[in-house]
């Protein structure tokens, strides 16, 4: 898995603010289209636009939208910053758009960022050239104590940095330090540092502010994701256990919407990582301590099939498979049918849930393909279902499979099939007992342990 720190420029917890206004003057890019971006936990939004003959246009944030990481887009180039100031400007003279190339006025939030981030980066340089300088001299030379008191300065000059950040109330402020903590939390994925893992816990589950991380970006996807692969790394008996556990407390402080985005966040990691004991741990925790949310009327559909991820757990009958099939009739129209297939085999069924073109799928496929005679000298039925929309890519992939239960139903995510399994994402393996019950839900072929 590629993983990145990138420092992103996003959003601050603030009051409702009437009008926010945001002004493009980009002469060099006139006539092109422009398109704003920003999040709200993993949920993306976008604005679009057109740049008159001078470059000119204007884009206002919809009304109740806090200050925001935006990603601003012309011409297949970009940059980043704080929106949701009442009435700020954008200025660039050179094409492409790039970070040194644009002005920003109107805009405190803004101008605190770049100037905290690069005095602190400028600081930080110039403390590790003064250290390797001072490794180089005698503490009896004379230049020992000029570098010793210049490296004292740049100390002093980035504790004041640290202590207007910490102290002002701008969202710029809340951001840096979001920054922050995701540097830690990859340090101590990155180097298995369990003393730094243990110090990120902690934060994680008493003090992070995750209203402010709600609206920053790409930050708001990194965090579980990090979080998750930190305890994969770290060496413990019971990882899965430890990061289920402390998903639920790290839950159990948060209000609507946080609540909501954080859960649908971490249960996509674990079913990334193929940790679905922890997701359902996770639900089953949400259903016991939020009594009713499986019937509110403000939880989407992506929480309430995570939700229904309990239903379809081990021992529970296996829901039948909903298939949509064509038929052409003797004038040569198509028509299409559906009908119900039975997960049922003489000594049960692999069932995969997959998305043409996936990368994981793919792999899993391939290794059904290559033990497909031991399955089937077992007894063990393969079914696979498609998440396609398109019956020509389905069928084009399809094909190649040496099974004769390739099902699709045209509907994908969307589809009943999908929903009745409670499948977030692919690929998503079941092991059906020769009872018709589902003995596990899995993320790879060999987890099954059929063969």
């Amino acid at each position: 898995m590629n993983k990145t720190i990138v420092l992103i420029f996003f959003l601050a917890v603030s009051s409702l603010l009437p009008a926010q206004t945001i002004h493009l003057d980009c002469k060099p890019l006139s006539g092109k289209q422009a398109k704003l971006y920003w999040q709200k936990g993993a949920q993306v939004d976008s604005l679009l636009t057109s740049l008159d003959n001078e470059g000119k246009a204007t884009l206002h944030l919809p009304d109740g939208t806090r200050k925001v990481l935006t990603t601003l887009v012309i011409d297949k180039s970009g940059v980043q910053f704080i929106a949701g100031e009442p009435d700020i400007t954008l200025t660039c003279t050179v094409a492409p758009l790039s970070k040194k190339d644009i002005k920003i006025t109107g805009s405190p939030e803004n101008d605190f960022l770049y100037r905290i981030f690069d005095g602190k980066a400028t600081l930080m340089h110039k403390q590790a050239w003064l250290e390797a300088g001072l490794q180089q001299y005698d503490s009896k030379s004379p230049l020992y104590p000029l570098l010793a008191g210049e490296k004292r300065q740049a100390v002093g000059e980035y504790q004041t940095l640290e202590k207007e950040e910490q102290t002002s109330p701008l969202f710029a402020a809340r951001f840096l330090q979001m920054n922050e903590f995701l540097e830690r939390l990859y340090e101590a994925e990155h180097k298995q540092d369990t003393v730094k893992a243990g110090a990120v816990e902690k934060e994680m589950e008493e003090t992070l502010d995750f209203t402010a991380l709600y609206s920053c970006g790409p930050l708001w996807n990194s965090v579980p994701n990090y979080y998750l692969s930190m305890f994969n790394r770290i060496d413990k008996a019971d990882k899965r256990e430890a990061f289920a556990a402390s998903v639920c407390k790290v839950l159990d402080r948060l209000q609507d919407p946080y609540y909501w985005a954080l859960l649908s966040s971490f249960i996509t990691e674990t079913e990334r990582f193929a940790w679905l004991g922890a997701g359902e741990t996770i639900v089953k925790h949400a259903l016991a301590t939020r009594p009713g949310i499986k019937d509110a009327a403000d939880v989407s559909p992506q929480v309430k099939r995570i939700l229904s991820m309990v239903n379809v757990t081990a021992r529970t009958p296996a829901p039948p498979l909903l298939v949509t099939t064509t038929s052409v009739d003797m004038s040569g129209s198509s028509q299409e049918h559906q009908t119900i297939v039975k997960p049922e085999g003489k000594n049960g069924v692999l069932l995969i849930f997959y998305e043409t073109g996936c990368e994981f799928c793919s792999h899993e496929l391939k290794q059904i393909r290559e033990h497909y005679a031991a399955l089937q000298q077992k007894g063990i039925r393969v079914i696979s279902i498609a998440s396609d929309t398109d019956r020509k890519a389905f069928e084009s992939w399809a094909s190649d499979f040496p099974w004769s239960d390739k099902l699709f139903d045209g509907k994908g995510f969307l589809g009943e099939n999908f929903k009745n399994y409670a499948v977030l994402g692919t690929p998503t393996l079941f092991v059906i007992d020769k009872e018709g019950k589902i003995a596990g839900r899995y993320a790879t072929l060999e987890e099954t342990k059929l063969l």
